[in-house]
Parts: structure tokens; sequence; C-alpha cells
């Protein structure tokens, strides 16, 4: 199959066979304690460049990405980004329509709407364990 690819497509091949063993020799680097790309700012170094990139962040003063929403400014424009859906609330429950900033939030919003806990007595449907033995200590049909 490994050749079928190949013959189809071999720059593609090559990319991630180059990919995966440049990965591999920054994993390799992590456990031999090898740090070749070092700070030229400070003496810190790293086992990759990407790693020492995000160091290089934490000598610049200037924040130059603001929010438009609020008066807080980041270093990155991922930062920002991240910031800015917590504003905007992109996600929407489809059940609900509750606002999240994740999309995270939302996948462990939908079990809250799912009732699979009833009451023995009444038969109410709960959403979580908690909620039924809220109920099962306040609700009448409990209380001889």
């Amino acid at each position: 199959m490994r050749e079928d690819i190949q013959a189809r497509n071999p720059m593609y091949v090559k990319y991630v066979e180059r990919n995966f063993f440049i990965l591999l020799s920054v994993h390799l680097r992590r456990h031999n304690g090898e740090k070749p790309f070092g700070c030229n700012i400070c003496e810190a170094a790293f086992a990759s460049k990407s790693a020492l990139r995000s160091h290089k962040l934490n000598h610049v003063d200037v924040n130059a990405f603001r929010c438009t929403h609020c008066d807080k400014s980041f270093r990155t424009s991922i930062q920002l980004y991240n910031h800015v859906r917590r504003h905007t609330r992109p996600f929407k429950c489809d059940i609900c329509s509750k606002s999240f900033s994740s999309w995270d939030s939302i996948r462990r919003r939908v079990p809250t709407h799912e009732k699979n806990y009833r009451c023995q007595n009444c038969g109410t449907l709960f959403s979580g364990f908690h909620k039924l033995n809220k109920h099962e200590k306040e609700c009448p049909c409990f209380q001889n």
C-alpha cells in the first residue's frame, strides 16, 4: 500500500517522512538532554526551534495584539484569539441555545440535557445523580 501512495504522490511521502524524522529527533533530544537552540538574549536553551520562539516572547515588552472588546492586550495573535472568544462566545448549544467560548464546553454541556436518573417514588427524571439525591432529600414524595 505504501508503494502505491508513494507512486501517486512521491513529494507528499517525502514531506511526511521528513516531518516524522524531525519530530523524532526533537523527541529524542528531550531524552538525551540535547538543547541546540539557544536564546541570544539570555542563557536559556531548547530542544526545538518552536520552544525557542515561544520563549523569546518572554523578552518582548510590547503587547501588540489588543482586544477590541476590552482594554487587554496580548503578545501573540493566538492569545488574543482565545481571549476574544470569551467575549463573543461563538459556540452555541443546539438544545438550549446557550453560548460558550469553546467547543469543549458544549461537549461537556450536552449530557446535562440527557435525563437518565429516575426517582423511584414519583418517576421524575433528572440529568445527574446529584440532582436525584437532592430531590430525594427535599421532595414530598419521600416524606412520610
